[in-house]
């Protein structure tokens, strides 16, 4: 069955990077409402995520968190619904749905028709495994001049 854990692997990864990549270039295009001020070297709300992860989070960073969430909901939209799954089995909660499954079919026991994959469980993965990785790799001259600076977003 390894074969098979791959396959999925494979297609979540490949969704998920894509998903983050975009979300990415969304909040790259984002430049209203910065709370970096007018003399900082931060461009966009991406740069602001960015030092966020990788420094000191400011008082709005759940408000961050929810516009992340949001654009990922949105692309996850236009996704097929095989690529949801696989990400759904990369979580917590999909691996478990997964391995009663298994045990059910092994014991001859009815397993569900149907895989029911949550939307909520998916974005968390994806924002916390994806996008808020990426943010914390992420660098450039406007974020080291930053946090060279010790600057804060509050």
């Amino acid at each position: 069955m390894e074969y098979r854990n791959n396959i999925i692997m494979s297609v979540a990864e490949k969704g998920c990077k894509k998903v983050s990549n975009k979300v990415a270039g969304e909040l790259r295009k984002i430049t209203d409402g910065m709370q970096s001020g007018a003399n900082s070297p931060l461009k966009n709300i991406w740069d602001e995520v960015c030092v966020q992860v990788q420094g000191k989070k400011s008082a709005l960073w759940e408000y961050y968190l929810y516009v992340i969430r949001n654009l990922i909901e949105l692309e996850l939209k236009s996704m097929d619904s095989e690529t949801a799954q696989a990400i759904w089995l990369q979580t917590d909660q999909g691996a478990d749905w997964d391995m009663d499954t298994e045990s059910k079919i092994q014991n001859d026991e009815e397993v569900p028709e149907k895989m029911e994959v949550n939307e909520d469980d998916i974005v968390e993965f994806i924002l916390n495994e994806y996008v808020l990785k990426t943010a914390a790799g992420w660098k450039n001259k406007r974020i080291e001049k930053f946090l060279d600076r010790g600057m804060d977003l509050d």
